[in-house]
């Protein structure tokens, strides 16, 4: 059996931590053939249809928190980067999506 990933948010809740990840950690996941993956001030996302355009977008979330300003067109190396991050973590995780969705 392979041990739960993630981190604990005991510190945090408590006030013992302000973060339970470091700022340029690579944070990622998948729900309903979405996918995301957070670096720093940045977020990759794709919404898979019926719910967003099915394209990956990016965030710079401290400056846009509800995510409205898609920066991908002006900051394509950062998406990119971030994609690319979002494959390796699927392979490490062992993401299945559902059929007729791509990687």
């Amino acid at each position: 059996m392979k041990p739960m990933r993630g981190r604990s948010l005991a510190g945090v809740t408590s006030g013992s931590q302000e973060n339970t990840y470091a700022k340029d950690a690579l944070i990622g996941g998948e729900m309903m053939n979405g996918k995301w993956l957070r670096k720093g001030d940045y977020k990759a996302v794709l919404v898979a249809k019926p719910f967003g355009p099915a394209t990956w977008q990016l965030f710079n979330v401290t400056e846009d928190p509800g995510e409205t300003r898609d920066l991908s067109k002006e900051q394509p190396a950062i998406l990119k980067e971030l994609k690319a991050a979002w494959d390796q973590y699927a392979k490490d995780v062992g993401v299945v999506l559902s059929k007729g969705s791509a990687l």
